[in-house]
């Protein structure tokens, strides 16, 4: 199966300028090295590569960003977040206290809010991370990801990729998407799922646990 860009995110939104850079008829993984080549398209006079941030944008005292990046009008960086440079985010998106941004592109209205890790991955439209779900970007051994679709093993050719979010996803409270994920639109992981792999448009990943109470002996 082909797993294509378009497919998750069909439009850019206001980062449709950057269109150039992201054709949707690539796999999305293959986005993220085109990141660094688009932040290079705001080089300003003196021709060295410069950040962009909207006068609309509101960024906490206490917020690192390290550039360069990009952030759209409106997008709140709250207290906290560390910004480590080659990240493109667009509108009215909320990144929260404790999240740490790194090689990331995020689409309009997503929301990262509350000690999330989002490195080397894609957010599409109004998707959403639930409080500490993470986007684990690196496997233990060093390889190169594939992702798992289909029954088949797609490599990707990077050593680091994280996930790929399709437009108005859903990712719970304390969810891990391991190296290699892609979620499509309208889907949802619940919380504390441990996820890889390919989850199509409109699923849902959940766990089905036992839950045992019992009285606490007495001693």
């Amino acid at each position: 199966m082909k797993i294509l860009a378009k497919n998750l995110i069909p439009s850019l939104g206001s980062l449709e300028a950057f269109r150039p850079f992201f054709p949707g008829d690539i796999p999305p993984w293959d986005w993220l090295p085109a990141i660094a080549i688009a932040l290079q398209s705001l080089k300003m006079d003196g021709g060295e590569m410069n950040s962009f941030v909207h006068p609309e944008a509101n960024i906490s005292p206490s917020a690192t960003v390290g550039g360069p990046v990009y952030i759209g009008a409106r997008t709140e960086v709250r207290a906290g977040v560390c910004i480590r440079g080659f990240a493109i985010i667009g509108e009215n998106c909320v990144i929260g206290s404790g999240c740490e941004i790194k090689n990331a592109l995020i689409g309009d209205r997503a929301q990262v809010p509350h000690l999330n890790y989002v490195g080397d991955s894609i957010l599409g439209q109004e998707s959403h991370l639930g409080a500490g779900a993470i986007l684990a970007n690196l496997r233990f051994d060093k390889k190169n990801i594939a992702v798992a679709a289909g029954g088949k093993r797609i490599e990707t050719g990077r050593k680091k990729f994280g996930a790929a979010i399709g437009d108005g996803a859903q990712i719970g409270c304390n969810a891990v998407l391991r190296p290699g994920t892609v979620i499509g639109k309208n889907s949802i992981v619940y919380d504390g799922v441990s996820f890889g792999g390919y989850l199509p448009d409109g699923h849902i990943a959940r766990l089905r646990q036992e839950l045992e109470i019992v009285k606490v002996k007495e001693t």
